[in-house]
């Protein structure tokens, strides 16, 4: 069961950010970073009950390894 996950608008401007941020670090660096999030925000999607809400309703998830 795939159920939408809506990104608020400041979860949205986060994760521009660190996408920036991370490209300046190193060329490929970000969208590195962008595919990993996106996987796991597919992850949450797919199985929505693994990942409890968090206090003001946000869920988490865990990647094994960052960029």
């Amino acid at each position: 069961m795939n159920l939408p996950v809506v990104l608020r608008t400041a979860a949205q401007a986060d994760l521009l950010a660190a996408r920036a941020w991370y490209e300046n670090q190193r060329t490929g660096l970000g969208t590195t970073f962008a595919k990993m999030v996106g996987e796991l925000i597919g992850r949450i999607a797919a199985r929505p009950f693994l990942h409890r809400p968090r206090v003001g309703g946000a869920t988490t998830g865990s990647y094994a390894q960052t960029p």
